[in-house]
């Protein structure tokens, strides 16, 4: 599966003008269905600025990294966490979309039931492809 991953991008209005303020796109495109595409936009209604008001605990950790040279400033510190979170998001999203590719996998009938049966069946089937392909190798032609 192919992602792509489109990052933020400011809109055209400004919160103060009675925009968003942000714009947040996601492009995912499946490998297995070249040209489509499925596109999600976030909006997020806040201003430019956002005040967040951090636990004691969080402000003694970023202050930690700041005075260990991690970063120069707490919001340094912030946008890290929010990149961090916004990759684990991705990421997140990757899996359902490989999710929902298995069920319809399952749905159209290309599943395999995994008992111990099962697999005891497939490694025996490996073993044999594997045989067969080393004796033609070995074989003289």
């Amino acid at each position: 599966m192919v992602l792509s991953w489109v990052g933020r991008n400011r809109d055209p209005e400004p919160a103060s003008a009675g925009g968003t303020g942000w714009r947040h796109e996601v492009a995912f495109t499946p490998g297995r269905v070249a040209g489509e595409a499925l596109a999600l936009t976030f909006a997020f209604p806040y201003a430019e600025a956002m005040n967040v008001e951090l636990t004691s605990d969080q402000q003694a950790f970023a202050r930690r990294a700041i005075e260990s040279g991690r970063f120069r400033t707490e919001e340094e510190a912030v946008r890290e966490a929010l990149a961090l979170w916004e990759e684990r998001e991705r990421r997140r999203a990757e899996f359902l979309l490989t999710l929902d590719d298995a069920k319809a996998c399952l749905a159209r009938g290309e599943g395999r039931e995994i008992t111990q049966e099962s697999m005891r069946a497939l490694a025996q089937e490996v073993k044999e492809r594997g045989r067969a392909r080393l004796l033609a190798e070995l074989s003289p032609r």
